[in-house]
């Protein structure tokens, strides 16, 4: 097997869990970016004067939309999808990594 093989490249599961690794942005977040680019989109061509650059605007939103990554999410170490995963915060979230010390004194 040469080094440059991937034995679990292959499995449906596996590949699915990879792209949504990559992703950093919530469902939900990504349906109001999408419809937000939609109608960026839709308005410029109508008859906006800045309609180029609402153009541009709205199809950087539906390829966020779209693919669920965002490099400003990605530069500030925000993870709209994984919360407890985002590396600004560690793993806060993870109630069963935290544990809690408490002293009392009389």
């Amino acid at each position: 097997m040469p080094l440059t093989d991937k034995p679990f490249s292959r499995i449906p599961e596996i590949e699915e869990l990879g792209r949504d690794l990559k992703m950093n942005v919530s469902d939900r977040e990504r349906a109001l970016t999408g419809l937000a680019g939609v109608v960026l989109i839709t308005d410029a061509a109508s008859h906006s004067d800045l309609r180029w650059t609402q153009m541009l605007i709205g199809g950087a939103a539906l390829w966020r939309a779209f693919t669920g990554r965002c490099g400003i999410y990605r530069t500030l170490g925000i993870d709209t999808r994984h919360p407890q995963a985002s590396p600004a915060e560690g793993n806060a979230h993870n109630s069963e990594t935290q544990e809690a010390h408490v002293e009392t004194t009389k």
